[in-house]
């Protein structure tokens, strides 16, 4: 057998996988913010800007 680089398909754990900032123009973290009325919202972590659904 030679070496090199295979390639396989296999699943990702959701820890691995980002969502990306427009903003910045990078992967971010997600965290959530309750606002004043008690709704649960999704922010950038980084920015802390809300994430438009």
């Amino acid at each position: 057998n030679q070496g090199g680089i295979v390639e396989r398909e296999a699943p990702i754990h959701a820890s691995n996988v980002a969502i990306f900032n427009s903003e910045t123009g990078k992967a971010d973290r997600v965290g959530f913010q309750v606002k004043e009325d008690g709704t649960k919202v999704r922010i950038y972590k980084s920015t802390q800007t809300q994430i438009d659904a």
